[in-house]
């Protein structure tokens, strides 16, 4: 048995820096993901994938492997498989299919917010603040008593 929080902290340490994933907390469970698509969760004595095609049918096919949901894992989520420690081995080529899908899963949400003209970049960052944008914006902060504010640098 391998130490599953020590090997899941390398992994992650490889992803954030050869592929620029980032690491968060959802619901008290430490998660990985790009572009806001999570694709690996630690929970218990095993590491949740969120695996496509062929990848995910062997995945499931492991001894000790199931379906399983990231938020409840009393229920199933598509795509989703909770490898146990006794396969730590693999979890290093799983998760790079994981990124692999959510790449993908990326790719096509960008895709959509494209066709429905929504400029992803620009949604992003704010706008950055000129001297008259400013005041006009502390302006209307003021009337609305500061609700939704936000400032940022002019280029």
């Amino acid at each position: 048995m391998t130490n599953v929080r020590s090997r899941f902290e390398s992994i992650c340490a490889y992803l954030g820096k050869a592929h620029e994933a980032r690491t968060s907390e959802v619901r008290g469970r430490r998660c990985v993901g790009i572009a806001g698509a999570t694709f690996m969760a630690v929970h218990g004595s095993g590491v949740g994938f969120r695996l496509h095609g062929r990848a995910f049918r062997q995945a499931v096919t492991l001894p000790g492997a199931r379906p399983w949901h990231p938020i409840d894992p009393n229920r199933t989520a598509p795509g989703w498989v909770l490898v146990p420690s006794q396969h730590a081995w693999r979890w290093d080529r799983l998760a790079i299919d994981a990124l692999r899908g959510a790449r993908l899963v990326a790719a096509e949400r960008f895709d959509r917010e494209a066709a429905a003209g929504i400029d992803t970049a620009v949604a992003a960052v704010a706008p950055p603040s000129t001297g008259v944008s400013l005041a006009a914006r502390v302006k209307a902060a003021i009337s609305r008593g500061f609700g939704g504010m936000t400032i940022a640098r002019a280029a």
